[in-house]
């Protein structure tokens, strides 16, 4: 197969592969138990005959459908501290990492809690600074306001709707 070019598109005939789920397994087991052939199983799972191969090859080694452990240091902290920084952080969203060890009496490094909160979803930003409003422009709108505060709203349509030119 040639090489891909950078930036050219990846050819849609090439499909990513997905970890098999401990049910599918079973219901790969499952079949071939029942007497269905590889090939059977196959076209109804929708699952490369390798990999049914390899799903029955281990089955039989290990008498279960789990996956083993993946490799790496296990996380240090449980579902709940996870849940109690995460709390904190919500109540106060600009809360430091050093107030926020003493608010939640966990003892984690930093890294340790940008960790937990980049895996939900909350990460550092900076708002966008605006520029401010000066006597002039207020005094701009004040007038604009009062100029239409009479005016009947109701026979205005509003739409949002943008006509690009």
């Amino acid at each position: 197969m040639p090489r891909r070019r950078p930036s050219s598109n990846i050819p849609i005939n090439i499909s990513t592969r997905r970890q098999l789920s401990s049910d599918a397994k079973s219901e790969i087991y499952g079949r071939a138990a029942a007497g269905e052939s590889a090939c059977e199983i196959e076209s109804a799972e929708k699952v490369p005959k390798s990999t049914i191969e390899h799903v029955l090859q281990r089955i039989e080694q290990r008498n279960t459908t789990a996956d083993l452990p993946r490799s790496g240091r296990p996380c240090i902290c449980n579902n709940r501290d996870q849940w109690h920084i995460i709390r904190q952080v919500r109540l106060s969203p600009k809360i430091k990492y050093e107030e926020l060890r003493r608010a939640t009496g966990l003892e984690f490094r930093r890294e340790v809690l940008r960790c937990i909160l980049q895996d939900h979803g909350i990460a550092k930003w900076r708002s966008k600074r605006r520029p401010a409003l000066t006597q002039e422009v207020a005094s701009m709108r004040l007038s604009f306001t009062r100029a239409w505060i009479d005016h009947n709203w109701f026979t205005v349509l509003f739409s949002v709707l943008w006509l690009s030119t």
